[in-house]
């Protein structure tokens, strides 16, 4: 009965690969007239071969989902696998009938060599010999072809496999991240409330403090910019920083840069390098360009100019701005050394013959605009320029850096909150800035 299944109709099989691929097949064995077996393997293609090409089948081996058995044929190994329905009897019956066909397979070709041996020679008849080339031919082309359909097969499921792979992983990566990005806003509406406590007590902490501290007035100030910087939704309580009155230098070294820049700048012991550039930096933005080039020349050279002393006659003296523990001070060199007077104590800059030691010591009044006075509680500083415009530059240059002196920032527009704020922040920003708000004037 087997042996008609596999002659007639065929025993349905799986083809499993070197790459552990299986496709579906059917094993059947066709019967030629002059008694010649072919083994048929695969029906789409068909592929097959002479039986006696065949070198070895081994016995059933049983597998996960089968019972496997394996065909040599030369260089070839081919595996094929009876599916799982099957018993191991009829696994060991497939076998000992397929053994029985290569048997007789090879006895029919030893008959067959026989036959067609020259009398008296041990060659083969041209003819024959011609037919057992082909016959190789067509089975090596038959086990090369399975080979190729293998591999085949193989590239098209490792190519499926990666585009499936790759589609998944990135369904996982972005349920991954929309899940992570759900749980952020969960944890930061969970401690939004808090961290709001929280920020207002740091930011109270900072605003206390800020007179006796730089730094607690720049987190006070800026506290929507430096409060927690360690992350924007977890909760945690942020750390009061220890305000204290002064600060040690970092690096007090100066930069052959720095140095060149200070050695042009006639500075009191005291001032550091910091301490120039700040008010450099600050009288940059706050005065015009024209007026900026001014002052450097009078910060880095100096300009003579006419000095009217309350006695004695007057005398051309080189004045220069210098930096007296980082305030602003008008110099001159008299009868005992440097004299100045600071930009924070001068009440009034005005032009003309206005001051007493003016009306007293000046008998022409042609020139009388020539002539600026600068005014101090107990004295007064005056010069006479060459010209007009010499003295209403000085005189504009002065007037500008005696109001930032005195805290008076011109130029810079205010910065109010918005409108309906609460009056704690009006109070807070006002004393950041050393002035009373609007209503409290």
């Amino acid at each position: 009965m087997l042996e008609n299944l596999l002659c007639n109709v065929g025993v349905p099989v799986y083809i499993v690969s070197k790459y552990g691929i299986k496709t579906k097949s059917l094993l059947k064995i066709e019967k030629k007239g002059n008694g010649e077996l072919i083994f048929q393997w695969r029906l789409q293609p068909s592929l097959s071969c002479d039986f006696s090409y065949i070198n070895l089948i081994t016995n059933p081996e049983e597998s996960d989902t089968g019972y496997q058995f394996s065909f040599l044929l030369n260089d070839f190994k081919l595996t094929l696998e009876l599916d799982d329905h099957t018993n191991a009897e009829l696994a060991t019956e497939v076998f000992t009938c397929l053994t029985s066909y290569l048997q007789k397979a090879r006895s029919l070709q030893r008959a067959e060599k026989d036959q067609n041996v020259q009398k008296g020679t041990s060659q083969y008849n041209p003819s024959y010999q011609q037919s057992l080339t082909l016959r190789k031919a067509v089975s090596d082309a038959a086990t090369k072809e399975e080979q190729l359909i293998q591999l085949c097969f193989y590239l098209r499921y490792k190519e499926a496999y990666m585009v499936v792979e790759k589609v998944r992983n990135n369904y996982i990566s972005e349920w991954k991240r929309s899940a992570f990005s759900h749980w952020v806003r969960v944890v930061k509406d969970t401690n939004m409330d808090k961290m709001e406590m929280d920020r207002g007590r740091w930011r109270l902490h900072a605003t206390s403090n800020q007179e006796i501290d730089l730094q607690a007035w720049y987190h006070g100030l800026f506290y929507l910019e430096v409060y927690r910087l360690r992350g924007h939704f977890w909760y945690k309580d942020a750390a009061l920083p220890l305000y204290k009155h002064s600060y040690d230098l970092v690096d007090n070294a100066l930069t052959p840069l720095e140095e060149a820049a200070l050695a042009h700048v006639l500075c009191s012991p005291d001032t550091s390098y910091g301490d120039v550039a700040g008010q450099m930096f600050v009288v940059q933005a706050l005065i015009p360009h024209s007026q900026f080039v001014l002052f450097q020349q009078l910060a880095a050279q100096g300009a003579t100019v006419v000095k009217y002393p309350r006695s004695g006659r007057p005398a051309k003296k080189t004045f220069r701005f210098s930096f007296v523990e980082g305030n602003i001070y008008l110099t001159w060199k008299g009868k005992f050394g440097n004299q100045g007077v600071g930009m924070g104590e001068v009440t009034s800059v005005v032009g003309g013959i206005q001051s007493d030691v003016l009306k007293w010591s000046v008998k022409d009044t042609s020139k009388a605009e020539q002539y600026l006075s600068v005014n101090c509680a107990d004295r007064s500083v005056d010069l006479y320029f060459d010209s007009v415009q010499e003295r209403n530059n000085w005189g504009d240059l002065l007037r500008m850096l005696v109001a930032k002196e005195q805290g008076e920032l011109v130029g810079v527009e205010p910065v109010d909150p918005p409108p309906g704020s609460d009056p704690f922040e009006w109070m807070v920003l006002y004393s950041s800035i050393g002035k009373l708000p609007p209503a409290l004037i």
